[in-house]
């Protein structure tokens, strides 16, 4: 689905204030080049300035609806059965780290990418197909922090104290931690 369509269905659900949005796509094997070209249309709206698009009206470097960021795209190797997962930089938009447990699967890939097309080329180069996307709302994490004392508990364990940007990386860490205490 093309972001606008993308959004619709979260809006639909009613999912646009929450702080984590996951959306798990059902994807049976496909080839490399659809892979790419998928990827390609999952492109964060922030790359695609960078990358000689236009920016959305709707958010300074949002995502998804007004503030959303795409954090981290869960990709599934057929062939192998095996995930790994691409990781948006916390100090580089554009810079995206991969993480692969079995490295011998992909040997030669790129740690460390710069810009979402090498993401596509990466994803399409070892066949990694996108199944999962995790969508990060920096205000609504911190509304939810202040709106809930375990929550907040929580999250100065985890940042040492006041509440920090929810960009950072212990927010970060709260928030999977939230999500693992909650579930």
């Amino acid at each position: 689905m093309p972001p606008t369509e993308l959004e619709k269905s979260v809006a639909q659900m009613g999912a646009l204030e929450v702080p984590l949005i996951v959306m798990d796509l059902i994807v049976s094997e496909i080839s490399s080049p659809k892979i790419f070209t998928l990827v390609r249309s999952l492109l964060p709206r922030a790359a695609s300035v960078q990358e000689g698009g236009v920016r959305a009206a709707n958010g300074a470097g949002a995502d998804l609806g007004y503030d959303h960021r795409l954090v981290a795209m869960i990709c599934y190797m057929h062939r192998v059965a095996h995930y790994v997962v691409f990781c948006r930089g916390l100090s580089e938009d554009d810079r995206w780290l991969f993480f692969n447990d079995l490295p011998g699967m992909t040997s030669g890939a790129a740690r460390e990418l710069t810009g979402w097309t090498s993401v596509a080329r990466e994803c399409a180069r070892f066949e990694l197909c996108p199944r999962v996307l995790l969508y990060e709302s920096p205000s609504s994490a911190r509304k939810a922090i202040r709106q809930n004392p375990q929550r907040r508990a929580l999250s100065e364990l985890f940042t040492g104290g006041g509440l920090q940007d929810a960009g950072s990386s212990a927010s970060r860490c709260f928030w999977g931690a939230a999500a693992c205490f909650e579930g």
